[in-house]
């Protein structure tokens, strides 16, 4: 039987390690409408990803490129596909309460946006859960990302290995309605998800405006013949 308590005493005392971890995700400049920037976050998540041992690489799409990542497990029966996004919105300096939207700082919870804001340098461990970071793309979408590469690290320390094959997909133009992550394309991936049979299953989704502008990515995406296992 898995043994969770281990697991949770661990993530206790890694706490501080996977924030610092995180805060360098969150100084990366995603924006959408930032090609540049979104293009060199994605290289760092696929070149963090392999670090930890998972097969991953950079996916074309014509516009925000896409990060895959994936950990067979021998004799999994089953897949789960875990889809986030690593882009921002537009981050306007004069909007936000502290020096910088791509400078983590910390609040208490409860505190209003403008309350003073603390550096991580000045926190001590064991008031971490007290306190909340305040950066672009924080909650949306890079602390799911973050918070699943930090579990399944952690099963690897552990010795926990899952029980079923584990694949990621992560956006990178999610915040302008996906463009180029969408249109003409089959979902997941023909290895990524399949039943008990072995049956290919797939879905897609038509692309979707937010209510921010369309960047400079161009609104024809050559993805029809693209393929990725």
């Amino acid at each position: 039987m898995t043994n969770w308590a281990t697991f949770d005493q661990r993530l206790i005392a890694k706490r501080p390690s996977i924030v610092t971890g995180f805060l360098e995700l969150l100084r990366r400049n995603t924006v959408s409408q930032n090609p540049d920037g979104v293009r060199a976050g994605g290289e760092w998540l696929a070149a963090l990803m392999k670090s930890r041992g998972l097969d991953a690489r950079v996916l074309e799409t014509g516009g925000g490129p896409a990060v895959f990542g994936e950990r067979r497990v021998p004799g999994a029966a089953r897949t789960v596909l875990i889809y986030c996004h690593y882009d921002t919105k537009p981050a306007p300096a004069a909007a936000w309460f502290q020096p910088s939207p791509f400078e983590p700082v910390f609040r208490t919870l409860g505190d209003a946006d403008d309350a003073t804001a603390v550096s991580f340098e000045r926190l001590a461990e064991e008031d971490l859960l007290d306190w909340r970071v305040y950066a672009r793309g924080a909650s949306d979408d890079k602390g799911p990302i973050w918070s699943h590469l930090e579990a399944l690290a952690l099963m690897d320390e552990l010795g926990l290995p899952p029980a079923v094959n584990v694949k990621f997909i992560f956006d990178g133009e999610e915040e302008i309605g996906s463009p180029c992550f969408g249109p003409s394309r089959a979902w997941p991936p023909p290895t990524a998800r399949r039943s008990s049979k072995g049956s290919r299953t797939a879905w897609s989704r038509p692309p979707r405006r937010s209510e921010s502008s369309w960047p400079a990515f161009p609104s024809t995406c050559p993805l029809s013949s693209a393929t990725w296992a």
